[in-house]
C-alpha cells in the first residue's frame, strides 16, 4: 500500500482536499494515462501508480468517510470564539461535517442534516434550561471550515448560553470517540 503523501502526489492533490476532488483527480489522472482512453499518449506504469495510489487512500479512509491519517488529518484543532458563535476547524471539509454529527449526537440529538448544504440541526436538552435548538452551518475554505451557531428555545424558557454548547460540542470533537 502506498503512504499517504505519496499517494496524494501521484494525484496531484493537497492534503486538505475534499473526497470528491480526490475522485475526480482519480478519474482525470486515470483518462489521461490509461491505455484505453489515451492512445499513443498512455503510460501502463503511470495508470498502475494512479491505481494503485487511489485504492490505498480509499482503503485508509473507508472510502472517504475517515479522515487521512498523517499531520494533516492527525487531529481536529478547534480555535473558539465562543462568545460569538463561531468555532474554526482545520480539517478536511467532509471530515469536519462527519465529526461534527459525530459530536452532535454527544451533547443532543441530531434531528436534522444535509451535507450539501452542510447545515445540522441539534436538539439539547437540559434540566436547567428550555429544550433548545441548535443549527450549525459549516463554510469551507481550503484546510479551514468556519461553523457559524445560532441557538433557539423551543419553548417557554431561556435557552442555555450559547458559548457553553460551543465549548461542550467543540469538547467532543476533540475527544477521541469523535474521530472514530
Amino acid at each position: 500500500m502506498m503512504d499517504v503523501p505519496d499517494a496524494l502526489a501521484v494525484l496531484g492533490v493537497e492534503p486538505d482536499s475534499s473526497w470528491e476532488d480526490i475522485r475526480q483527480a482519480y478519474r482525470d489522472q486515470l483518462m489521461r494515462h490509461h491505455p484505453d482512453a489515451a492512445g499513443e499518449a498512455s503510460s501502463p506504469e503511470r495508470t498502475e501508480q494512479v491505481v494503485e495510489a487511489f485504492r490505498s487512500l480509499r482503503t485508509l479512509t473507508e472510502d472517504g468517510l475517515k479522515p487521512l491519517p498523517g499531520p494533516a488529518a492527525a487531529g481536529l484543532d478547534a480555535a473558539l470564539a465562543t462568545d460569538e458563535g463561531l468555532m474554526v476547524l482545520h480539517a478536511r471539509p467532509g471530515d469536519v461535517f462527519l465529526r461534527m454529527c459525530q459530536a452532535a449526537e454527544r451533547i443532543g440529538h441530531l434531528a436534522y442534516a444535509d451535507r450539501d448544504a452542510n447545515l445540522l440541526q441539534v436538539m439539547i436538552g437540559d434540566d436547567r434550561w428550555a429544550p433548545s435548538q441548535l443549527t450549525a452551518e459549516l463554510q469551507a475554505e481550503g484546510s479551514v471550515t468556519m461553523a457559524m451557531f445560532s441557538l433557539e428555545p423551543l419553548g417557554i424558557g431561556e435557552a442555555p448560553p450559547i458559548a457553553d454548547v460551543v465549548a461542550k460540542l467543540a469538547a467532543q470533537l476533540r475527544s477521541p470517540a469523535a474521530l472514530d
